[in-house]
């Protein structure tokens, strides 16, 4: 309707009109198939029905009406021998109407399209014209050329690709196999140790003790002396070389700055680090603590006075002026100052995610749902905060939600196996195991660009992991 060419009230008038339509057919001969339209389309002036005539012939009964009320019907016959043609109209008018047909639910449909898009000649979506001269062109492309002797080769070509393609691929999944085989190896290795010796002093080797950090301001270059450098580095090898015992464990306490400063390392005989400088004077001090040994079962074994090595993570805190406020509000009033920031900051993704963790962290996680959903309908072609998106929703316990956001991630970046990774957790999340395993073969066995290294190792664990522990028999 060209509301640009029609009066307020003629619009309103075919609005408010329910139009003379083709209803569908009433009964259809078992020697025609996959007829299109097959929901009701507006009759104005002109119809036409296509399909696939399989018999020498059949009758079609259409039937025509207005608010699904049958005014009228119409008997077409249909003979292959009189209404035959080689021109190719119609099967390009049947792939148009079926194209069509398909486009109402795009999503779904979205590699038919493409594929009979392709097949017939027809702009869609997700094609468009290209002229192809070469044979190259057509196999580049996957479209099949017109012309036979062209066709022949160009099935040739593709039965060749297929063929290095799996290839290819065998050699690809027999290097991840050995690599898995010698990670397990690892794993079951047992290592054996010596019964130790006791520590002597050696003013060459380097010695394990206390590194501690000064908070001061200054340049933010790590500097050393070049001599001083290498003679440290090589005592910490040969210190690593000499000493068969275990690594001290180690606590790291949070860091406020991204700044850092040095003074020039004194040479000492002990080759200890002492007073390094770091700066901004807001820094805790980072220690590592000596270990002591003892004996046990007869064997000199190293142990701290804390054995279990731990970081403590503390939670980000963006110390943002809308937070501040939600804090100082009573419960009854957050809402309501989320609804008054949101004007000021409706442009930010940062401020919802903000939010809705606050709101989560609140135990009210519906609202957190509600808040974070806007995220979605602020830059839908940006993959990155989609994926923050998703991550989140896993986080309140939506993988359902979570699958239909890494759904589009796939599509915006599949040649990034994390793409795959993220569907197939959401979707095992989600108890859709055999499609997440499915996923996380392809990222097995596909090739991808060495910025990922190891990954197939990953995507194989996780699959292993899945099919482990589903509970249910899935197809490998």
């Amino acid at each position: 309707m060209n509301l640009a060419k029609l009066k307020n009230e003629e619009a309103l008038a075919k609005l408010a009109s329910v139009p003379y339509s083709f209803l569908g057919i009433k009964e259809a001969g078992e020697g025609v198939s996959e007829t299109y339209p097959r929901t009701a389309v507006p009759v104005d002036g002109s119809f036409s029905l296509a399909g696939m005539l399989k018999g020498k012939g059949t009758e079609l009964t259409l039937e025509f009406g207005s608010g699904g009320k049958v005014l009228h019907t119409e008997k077409v016959v249909l003979d292959r021998k009189a209404h035959a043609s080689d021109s190719g109209l119609a099967r390009r008018m049947w792939a148009q109407k079926k194209i069509a047909e398909l486009e109402l639910r795009p999503n779904k449909h979205e590699d038919e399209i493409t594929e009979l898009g392709k097949e017939h000649s027809i702009v869609t979506r997700n094609t468009s014209l290209i002229v192809l001269d070469r044979l190259e062109d057509y196999v580049t492309h996957r479209i099949i050329p017109p012309e036979a002797d062209l066709r022949q080769q160009y099935f040739a070509k593709i039965e060749q690709q297929q063929k290095e393609k799996e290839k290819s691929r065998e050699g690809r999944i027999a290097g991840v196999i050995k690599k898995f085989e010698q990670r397990v190896a690892w794993w079951n290795k047992t290592f054996q140790f010596g019964p130790g010796k006791p520590k002597t002093s050696d003013s060459g080797a380097f010695q394990d003790g206390l590194l501690r950090g000064r908070i001061r301001s200054g340049s933010s270059t790590l500097q050393a002396a070049p001599q001083e450098t290498a003679e440290l580095e090589r005592a910490i090898e040969e210190s690593r070389m000499r000493q068969n015992r275990a690594l001290p464990s180690l606590n790291a306490a949070s860091i406020d700055s991204n700044t850092f400063a040095a003074e020039s390392l004194s040479e000492r005989r002990d080759n200890q680090l002492d007073d390094l400088a770091l700066a901004d004077e807001s820094l805790d001090q980072i220690g590592a603590q000596r270990l002591t040994t003892g004996t046990l079962n007869g064997k000199q074994q190293a142990k701290s006075s804390d054995p279990a090595g731990a970081i403590k993570l503390k939670k980000w805190n963006p110390k943002t002026p809308y937070l501040a406020k939600l804090k100082k509000a009573r419960e009854g009033e957050w809402y309501s100052v989320y609804l008054t920031e949101r004007k000021e900051n409706e442009g930010s993704s940062a401020f919802f995610l903000d939010v809705s963790d606050f709101f989560l962290e609140k135990k009210q996680p519906v609202l957190a749902l509600r808040i974070l959903s806007n995220v979605a309908e602020m830059e839908l072609e940006n993959p990155q905060l989609l994926r923050i998106l998703g991550y989140r929703l896993m986080q309140i316990g939506r993988p359902k939600l979570a699958v239909a956001v890494f759904e589009e991630v796939l599509k915006m970046r599949e040649e990034e196996p994390q793409s795959y990774r993220d569907l197939a957790l959401a979707l095992a999340a989600d108890k859709q195991h055999q499609r997440a395993v499915d996923l996380l073969r392809q990222v097995v066995e596909g090739k991808w660009n060495g910025r990922f290294p190891e990954i197939e190792l990953t995507a194989l664990n996780e699959m292993n992991a899945i099919i482990a522990t589903c509970g249910e028999q899935l197809a490998a």
